[in-house]
């Protein structure tokens, strides 16, 4: 999440008509908890992680991080 909050940022920051794009190929791996107070560990970790980055990054959005990316996120957190 925050890689792609800083992308955003820096090609925002360059101004040289660059885009970040979806790619619905691509693979990512994480290792799935054994039970199930685990996986509600993991998930509490992650949506914390969200919100760190939407606080850290938030006085970028709308300015510097494209206005369909902030909405999207905006929406859906």
């Amino acid at each position: 999440m925050e890689i792609t909050f800083r992308l955003q940022k820096v090609i925002y920051e360059r101004k040289m008509g660059e885009k970040m794009i979806f790619v619905p190929e691509a693979v990512c791996y994480t290792e799935v908890p054994e039970d199930f107070k685990s996986l509600l560990y993991q998930r509490v970790r992650w949506q914390k992680g969200f919100l760190d980055c939407i606080n850290l990054y938030k006085k970028d959005f709308f300015i510097k991080i494209s206005k369909r990316f902030s909405f999207f996120y905006y929406l859906n957190r």
